[in-house]
């Protein structure tokens, strides 16, 4: 039930893991708790980017804000993190879509990351759209933004839509 504790949890387990590899490694994490009948969202963020946050029915697309405004530090990072829980009201039709960086890192030739901004954007020109089809869509626009160059990172987007 408290997303932050939860992190800091993992955090435990993934130093236990990872303080064994050669090299230092961390993982980013965005931990959230839908709760349907209250239409709340309990969340952590973990030194993710921040999900989007689509409300479709009062046209409104940003930045999921992260808690206490900052994020924790990424898993594996530090032995005593912490990470703060927040929570946001949510309503019917909204939609939430967790993403990882390599989305908004995608670079034009130019060596101009994509970016937060134009993400929230490319959302917001597609409110009425399906999920799937959103979600095809906006990745067309990024593929057009690298003009053919593809993504130099891992790239995956996952949208929870709220009935």
């Amino acid at each position: 039930p408290d997303p932050g504790h939860f992190l800091e949890e993992m955090n435990q387990e993934m130093l236990a893991i990872l303080g064994q590899a050669s090299v230092p490694m961390f993982l980013s994490a965005f931990y959230g708790v839908l709760d349907v009948g209250a239409y709340q969202l309990r969340y952590a963020n973990a030194g993710h980017p921040d999900p989007a946050w689509v409300g479709r029915e009062r046209g409104v697309v940003q930045a999921v804000p992260p808690p206490q405004g900052h994020h924790g530090p990424p898993l594996g990072a530090r032995k005593s993190a912490s990470y703060a829980t927040s929570q946001m009201p949510l309503a019917a039709g909204d939609l939430l879509v967790l993403y990882t960086d390599g989305l908004i890192d995608a670079t034009s030739p130019g060596g101009e990351p994509f970016g937060e901004q134009r993400l929230l954007d490319a959302l917001k020109c597609r409110l009425s759209l399906s999920g799937g089809r959103l979600f095809d869509e906006v990745m067309t626009e990024v593929a057009q933004y690298t003009e053919g160059r593809g993504f130099s990172d891992d790239v995956c987007m996952v949208g929870v839509e709220v009935k």
